[in-house]
């Protein structure tokens, strides 16, 4: 027995339950295929996955570490954007050293003990970050909702991280996570 689509139809419809079947494998069907996306940092030469931590796109989170030279603190303040990309807004630093911005196409302000620019608008599909010698004291840390993560919890001295942001449906970010 062969049925045409306008009859299949038509018994969904009068089947109550059938109607509950359907819509609970709707349901599951969207859950299963809801997006998951998080900040992964990574081996930037191995491809190792070294944390994960589940994000929301426009999410902000920072790098903070002492400068290699000063020793004074550099905040590194990124949004996430739409196409997951990764938008440097913030910097904010104590004290003029080897490699931070001095001419830089931003808005500046001075405050009390430090410097920020700010509405900087750099974009980067990813950051590279290379994990701290212990004995530099340099103190590379990921904030993300105000969990503040040394990079020496996830990676090893010396290491080169890539940080980025990833999606995937929500059930294969748990299977990852466990």
């Amino acid at each position: 027995m062969t049925i045409n689509r306008n009859e299949f139809l038509q018994l969904i419809l009068k089947n109550q339950r059938l109607k509950w079947i359907l819509a609970i494998l709707l349901i599951l069907l969207l859950s299963i295929q809801w997006p998951a996306y998080y900040i992964q940092a990574s081996n930037n030469e191995s491809g190792e996955v070294l944390y994960r931590h589940s994000i929301h796109l426009s999410d902000e989170f920072e790098i903070n570490y002492l400068h290699s030279v000063t020793k004074t603190p550099v905040t590194e303040t990124y949004r996430i954007m739409p196409d997951k990309r990764l938008l440097l807004t913030e910097m904010v630093y104590q004290s003029y050293g080897a490699g931070l911005p001095t001419n830089i196409d931003s808005d500046y302000e001075m405050l009390e003990d430090a410097f920020r620019l700010y509405n900087i608008n750099t974009v980067s599909a990813s950051l590279i970050y290379r994990t701290d010698p212990k004995e530099l004291g340099i103190e590379m840390k990921l904030v993300v909702d105000g969990d503040s993560i040394p990079f020496h919890r996830f990676s090893e001295e010396r290491t080169p991280v890539k940080i980025e942001v990833k999606r995937d449906p929500v059930w294969l970010f748990r299977l990852k996570e466990r």
